[in-house]
């Protein structure tokens, strides 16, 4: 280990020699560093995947962007609720209900 560069000063020959005597822990050292970098990096890909899946299933089913629970409303107000929902729906053409195994415009479809 004689053979360092004259440029190096004294305490970077002592840090080189000391990596040197513990390369297999650095190198351990590294190797976990790389597979927490290839697991984040994984997730957010993973993560990234997913908001995209959820978007576009929810799109494609007519799904509400909000949902707003009712427990208890009177029933003269269901044709003002589903006009509100008519109305807020840009994407779903005048329909109500996003079409479904039991809807008319899918058994067309499929028939």
């Amino acid at each position: 280990m004689n053979r360092m560069p004259a440029w190096m000063g004294a305490l970077d020959r002592k840090l080189v020699r000391e990596l040197w005597r513990m390369k297999t822990q650095a190198l351990a050292i590294a190797f976990v560093i790389a597979g927490g970098v290839a697991v984040h990096l994984l997730a957010a890909g993973m993560l990234s995947s997913l908001q995209e899946t959820r978007r576009a299933y929810y799109e494609r089913y007519l799904f509400a962007d909000v949902w707003a629970p009712v427990v208890r409303a009177p029933q003269r107000l269901i044709a003002d609720i589903r006009a509100i929902v008519v109305a807020g729906c840009g994407r779903c053409g005048g329909q109500s209900a996003p079409p479904g195994p039991r809807s008319p415009s899918h058994r067309r479809a499929e028939g």
